[in-house]
């Protein structure tokens, strides 16, 4: 019979491999969520001047730790709605005169600028009495996100369907912190 030479497991090189993949992964799904939402901001018709759908970053935060961030400062109030309030009326004005995609410098100036300034204060005041509705796109992204890494059936969705040598390494990690 021939012997079988045993290798020995290095469980330093085990452990960073480990840490490594698992951070490439959760890399991948955070692109996919941040793909995911640009996509519903478009599908949601969320996109007028493009500052929402340009302010979307990915941002690693330490190690397994990533943000999906959209930073224009009107964000939340897409995703989440707003109350009935009184808004400000020269953001209304810019993305009434991006919504007519017209140049206003080939418009004949004074009246083309007074109905820009008719639209946005009629906007205004509907916004005042009824806020906005909300128009989610990064939630239901992650959401999406989720629910199609976990049908994967390649993709281990829980610690019992690893291997059992990288599942008893990543207990005894775990534990351990």
């Amino acid at each position: 019979m021939a012997s079988r030479r045993r290798r020995k497991l290095d469980v330093g090189k085990l452990k960073n491999d480990v840490i490594s993949r698992v951070d490439k992964m959760i890399a991948v799904m955070a692109a996919d969520v941040l793909a995911t939402a640009l996509r519903n901001l478009m599908r949601n018709k969320s996109v007028v001047t493009a500052h929402l759908y340009g302010s979307g970053k990915l941002i690693k935060e330490g190690l397994g730790r990533y943000v999906v961030q959209f930073d224009a400062p009107y964000a939340a109030y897409v995703e989440f709605g707003t109350r009935p309030h009184r808004p400000p009326i020269d953001p209304l004005i810019s993305w009434a005169t991006a919504k007519t995609r017209v140049n206003p410098a080939q418009t004949g100036g004074e009246e083309f600028q007074r109905g820009i300034r008719d639209i946005a204060w009629s906007v205004a005041r509907k916004i005042e009495r009824e806020g906005t509705s909300p128009r989610p796109f990064a939630a239901p992204a992650a959401e999406e996100v989720v629910d199609r890494w976990r049908s994967r059936k390649k993709a281990p969705t829980t610690v019992n369907q690893l291997p059992s040598n990288v599942k008893k390494y990543l207990t005894s990690f775990f534990s351990n912190e």
